[in-house]
């Protein structure tokens, strides 16, 4: 397992640097879990998705995993309920190894 951070938000950086490192994780582990706290529609998990399986398709063994914002608006009281959290990453995690 590896985690990656990528720092970077804009396509033009992600082309020329960070799918590298991405693509050498995936090679090396097979999987991919993408999460943020944006909306999962359009947001820049969407963007990495699309760019490693571009690069790596034939080297994934599970599909890739985007764990996200929801695509509702909320109420800041609810803001536990809608950021992504460590029990959301590690049932993502926990489909990716049954696969």
């Amino acid at each position: 397992m590896a985690a990656l951070k990528p720092r970077c938000q804009r396509r033009s950086r992600l082309d020329s640097a960070k799918p590298r490192t991405c693509s050498q994780s995936v090679v090396k582990t097979g999987r991919l879990l993408i999460s943020h706290e944006a909306p999962i529609t359009g947001g820049f998990a969407a963007e990495i998705s699309s760019t490693v399986q571009e690069e790596c398709f034939l080297n994934l063994e599970a599909p890739i995993a985007r764990v996200c914002g929801y695509d509702t608006p909320f109420p800041h009281i609810f803001e536990p309920f809608y950021i992504p959290d460590k029990w959301k990453c590690f049932e993502a995690v926990k489909k990716m190894i049954n696969y």
